[in-house]
């Protein structure tokens, strides 16, 4: 299914913003509008695999150290909070 959808994508559609009329305001007048900007689901496709290679091989390859808690999954910055506390108050 995933591939018979993504056979029939719009190739052609640019990324570049589309307009928006907000209900208010003058059809004629340009500030009537907002700019919505449209990325390409092939390009939302290719950005995860490539996140999930960098942070693959940053962890396995030791890139990022193991007392390391922000900006990772399941370990947080209280939790960092937390062992450091203990070590201190051991």
């Amino acid at each position: 299914m995933g591939r018979n959808l993504l056979c029939h994508l719009d190739l052609h559609k640019t990324m570049g913003p589309d307009v928006i009329h907000l209900k208010k305001g003058r059809k004629e007048d340009p500030e009537s509008y907002r700019p919505v900007s449209l990325t390409l689901v092939p390009g939302k496709v290719m950005e995860q695999i490539i996140l999930r290679a960098i942070m693959r091989q940053v962890q396995d390859s030791q890139g990022i150290r193991p007392s390391q808690h922000g900006f990772r999954k399941v370990r947080t910055c209280l939790m960092n909070l937390t062992s450091f506390y203990d070590k201190v108050t051991q």
